[in-house]
């Protein structure tokens, strides 16, 4: 490839880039736990293709060989990835291995089902803060709220998540007096 041809790629792919980014986007879902990689699946393309410059054919569609290199790496990021279980034995060997655990199953399974009874909104604000590592201005931001209702929101997830925990699932959504009343009749 001569040097004017390089300059010319160069320039066809920058013009690609918004192109790009919405493409691995779209690729990505928004509502996905991966949407926010698809910057780093654009650059990883890129890059392959600055490598690769010599095995494109001059004249064939760039747009349709960028997009080919982007789903590819989506694709084999997604193989790869399902199959890796981060645990705190990567991180730690001497970490005790309880992985097999019938009873960290059991509460994870409780963990899960008292979050799911949890109502949307504050599913929302306790997942932006704590698996999505966003600060309460960033969820507020996010949700379009003010930073105070999404405060209010956690402080309010936590108070029902500790009333599952300690007076049991079964009890959710009943006030105080509707659990005394019955055993007042019995």
């Amino acid at each position: 490839m001569t040097r004017d041809q390089e300059v010319q790629f160069r320039k066809s792919l920058v013009e690609l880039m918004p192109y790009a980014k919405g493409f691995a986007r779209t690729l990505l879902n928004p509502k996905g736990q991966y949407h926010s990689l698809y910057e780093d699946f654009v650059q990883q393309a890129f890059l392959k293709a600055w490598e690769n410059r010599d095995g494109f054919q001059a004249g064939s569609n760039l747009k349709a060989w960028l997009f080919t290199i982007i789903r590819n790496g989506i694709v084999s990021y997604h193989r790869r990835h399902w199959r890796e279980l981060v645990t705190d034995q990567a991180q730690d060997p001497q970490a005790p291995n309880d992985t097999a655990n019938p009873e960290r199953a059991i509460a994870t399974k409780q963990s899960i089902s008292r979050f799911a009874k949890l109502k949307k909104a504050h599913q929302e604000a306790l997942s932006d803060l704590a698996w999505d590592g966003l600060s309460y201005e960033e969820s507020a931001k996010r949700r379009g709220v003010p930073t105070g209702t999404i405060k209010s929101r956690v402080a309010r997830a936590r108070e029902v998540l500790a009333e599952l925990i300690e007076g049991g699932d079964r009890d959710y959504g009943r006030g105080a007096a509707q659990r005394i009343a019955p055993m007042a009749a019995g």
